[in-house]
């Protein structure tokens, strides 16, 4: 009977897979403050020139819209900064459901 977990051990595994999510993770964070700052917010306070609906049918649309492009594309790499993308809306989508008190 071995008492010692092996390298292929599901405690390694999931240390390895942890530190892949906190990179990601820190990388995804980066890129969704940088996009918010160069489009001034506008996800959370659009400026409703052609969408009159409220944020979150706007956020929507734009999910919409990316999953459409992987819908007809496939993930390629032309297309795989349309999954940033989508993580993105979600979290602004969520954002916009807590401030509507939606999103406990």
């Amino acid at each position: 009977m071995t008492y010692f977990q092996t390298s292929t051990s599901p405690i390694k595994k999931a240390t390895e897979t942890n530190e892949l999510l906190e990179n990601e993770l820190q990388r995804l964070r980066d890129l969704f403050v940088e996009k918010n700052e160069q489009y001034n917010d506008s996800l959370q306070h659009p400026i409703s020139t052609f969408h009159q609906g409220d944020v979150v049918s706007g956020i929507c649309a734009r999910l919409d819209d990316k999953l459409g492009r992987i819908r007809q594309a496939g993930i390629t790499e032309d297309t795989i900064d349309t999954i940033d993308d989508i993580v993105g809306y979600l979290v602004h989508l969520r954002i916009a459901l807590r401030k509507k008190g939606r999103g406990m």
